[in-house]
């Protein structure tokens, strides 16, 4: 603790946890006069480590530099002014005035409203000092007055006996138990429920930072908007979530649900458990395509239940036969669980947190796939059927090789790699993977570059930086021009030893290919 003791770090898709000891290498840089790491490597050293007592200082003095990134305590605070359009929000105590970021957690601050104390990171951006409360628990009000329940709406309602809400676009209240928490939202879920099987009791509450609840919490999501995201259900854009004393004693318990079939409509088989805790009775998975991680940090793999095997050709999934896809059901790490490394054909299972007990999951909809967000603790084992075979050498003067190279969304969009520092030093990563990983393969199938322009920018690094002169070449396709996450793929070849006489694209993206139309 004390001044000059923090420093904020930066690295995309990275999770650590409060109390890690982590070991940081990369590049100290000035963000628009915010002191950080852009980090290369973030080693966690151990976890549960005791944190520094936060500093006690007045508002006016947390903003200096020395305090930036530096835990700190300011007290007797009045609220100055409510939540902006960017959630932002200001207190004030004797000695001057300050923004509250809610990076770290919304709050819904009402003028006039006094705090106790606040417990903080001292943070810089867009030219003024503003702070940072890690969870509602760090906001301490002067009185704790009872939660006021305002007319309700039950979450099956939201859902309704359908694949889309039948209240679209209408602002509800709605009390339940947290049974997951990610990065940008959680899942609610009523404890009780109707009974009606064709409804859901659960729902996903997006709050687009973190949401500052926590798994087993009864709280009242307040104003939510229900909405369909990409087909499924949510409450957006809440004006307020807080912790209520209004789910009794009911706890919610997993829902045994079955794994996909071979024909048959996944909506028929899931949308009835869309946002629901629940459990898949001796789990064994046959893995269809090799663990993906996106640069969200969010890490999923494709499986198929171990039952339908023997009816795939090849044990495989094909496009060309719709039937068998909807066999598919996804893993996904988004609620804490960690996920190995898998190739097509291996065999995965589930170990529950605590032996005797269910596997549990929350069973989500994302981007046209169910998935099983499974819950942190359970461990997912792997048995590998297929050894990995890298480049071992290079290709000799009279032959040449073919590799496959996944850049994981290398491009320019929303979510991918904005900044063009971030991008350039993304772009050197993947060239020098190819040019010492895959030995300067001689033709290469590139999946996920950006836009066609970001395979041409691969290939002059390649080209001017390691002295391998490649051409590439890239179609647009379907997923070519999305704003947020474009996806192109693309064909990497030695110039100097193979010519590229003519490309064309054979087929656009599938249902099956994660949605990108």
């Amino acid at each position: 603790g004390g001044p000059w003791s923090g420093i904020a770090v930066y690295r995309p898709g990275h999770h650590v946890e409060i109390g890690d000891a982590v070991t940081v290498r990369g590049v100290v840089t000035e963000f628009h006069d915010l002191t950080e790491i852009q980090a290369d490597e973030i080693q966690v050293r151990s976890r549960n480590n005791p944190l520094p007592d936060p500093e006690p200082l007045p508002v006016q003095a947390a903003k200096n530099e020395k305090w930036e990134g530096v835990l700190v305590q300011v007290q007797d605070l009045t609220v100055a002014a409510k939540p902006d359009q960017h959630g932002e929000w200001r207190v004030r105590d004797a000695s001057g005035l300050i923004i509250v970021d809610d990076k770290g957690v919304f709050y819904p601050a009402r003028p006039g409203e006094e705090i106790a104390y606040m417990i903080a990171i001292v943070d810089h951006a867009f030219g003024t000092y503003r702070l940072i409360p890690r969870s509602l628990e760090d906001i301490r009000g002067q009185t704790q007055a009872p939660t006021s329940l305002p007319p309700l709406t039950p979450i099956y309602a939201v859902q309704g006996d359908g694949p889309a809400t039948p209240l679209a676009g209408k602002r509800v209240n709605a009390v339940g138990v947290v049974t997951g928490v990610g990065d940008s939202g959680f899942f609610l879920q009523d404890p009780v429920g109707d009974g009606e099987p064709r409804t859901s009791d659960g729902v996903y509450v997006y709050t687009g930072r973190p949401p500052g609840v926590a798994v087993g919490q009864c709280v009242l999501v307040r104003n939510g908007s229900a909405s369909e995201y990409y087909d499924k259900t949510e409450l957006s854009q809440p004006e307020a979530i807080e912790p209520v004393d209004a789910c009794g004693n009911a706890t919610v318990k997993p829902v045994p649900i079955p794994l996909g079939q071979l024909n048959t409509d996944p909506v028929a088989v899931f949308e009835r458990y869309e946002g629901m805790l629940v459990t898949t009775p001796d789990f064994q998975g046959v893995v269809q395509g090799p663990t993906k991680r996106f640069s969200s940090g969010d890490v999923e793999i494709g499986v198929v239940n171990a039952n339908v095997v023997p009816y795939l050709p090849a044990g495989r999934v094909y496009q060309a036969e719709p039937g068998d896809g909807s066999a598919l059901i996804f893993l996904s790490n988004v609620l804490g669980a960690v996920l190995p490394e898998a190739a097509w054909g291996d065999q995965v299972w589930v170990e529950p947190a605590t032996p005797g007990e269910p596997i549990q999951a929350v069973l989500d909809y994302n981007f046209g796939k169910y998935q099983l967000m499974l819950l942190p603790g359970q461990q997912v084992h792997v048995e590998s059927r297929h050894a990995v075979q890298d480049a071992a050498v290079p290709a000799p003067e009279d032959g040449f090789t073919v590799c496959t190279f996944n850049v994981w969304g290398m491009g320019r969009g929303g979510e991918q790699y904005r900044d063009q520092a971030e991008y350039d030093l993304q772009l050197r990563k993947r060239a020098l993977a190819i040019a010492e990983g895959l030995r300067g393969c001689t033709i290469i199938g590139v999946q996920e570059t950006g836009e066609p322009e970001d395979a041409q920018n691969l290939a002059q690094v390649l080209t001017e930086e390691f002295g391998l002169p490649y051409t590439a070449v890239a179609i647009e396709g379907p997923g070519s021009k999305s704003l947020e996450f474009p996806l192109t793929n693309s064909l990497l070849a030695r110039s100097d030893r193979v010519e590229i006489v003519n490309a064309e694209l054979v087929q656009g993206c599938s249902r099956f290919s994660y949605s990108v139309r």
